[in-house]
């Protein structure tokens, strides 16, 4: 079972795929995520302040396609939000990522009951 807690704002508890697209949050799945070393990296830098994709690339050193393709991933699953940022100056506007949670707990009964049988 996982536990989310949200920031200070509410997030949407996760279903098999909620309203708004998301889908579930299982410890599998969490555990997967966090097992990958980019996912991590992209997570960290996004929980310190929103950032853009671009961002988080040059911050991560990695690239732009490999920041975008955890990004959306931790999207879809609920534990970064997206929001539009304008650039009142340029007059260009592109995509923020921010992470959703400053804790999550992971109890692992129901992944090690996978494998009583």
């Amino acid at each position: 079972m996982l536990q989310n807690r949200p920031r200070d704002r509410t997030a949407p508890a996760a279903t098999d795929e909620d309203s708004d697209g998301t889908e579930e949050l299982s410890t599998s799945v969490l555990l997967e995520l966090l097992g990958d070393e980019y996912t991590r990296s992209v997570l960290r830098v996004v929980a310190d302040q929103p950032r853009s994709g671009t961002e988080v690339a040059d911050r991560t050193s990695m690239s732009k396609p490999t920041a975008f393709r955890r990004l959306n991933r931790l999207s879809e699953v609920g534990l970064v939000t997206v929001q539009r940022r304008i650039d009142t100056e340029q007059g260009h506007h592109h995509k923020v990522y921010e992470a959703n949670h400053e804790h999550l707990d992971v109890e692992l009964d129901s992944l090690l009951g996978e494998f009583d049988d």
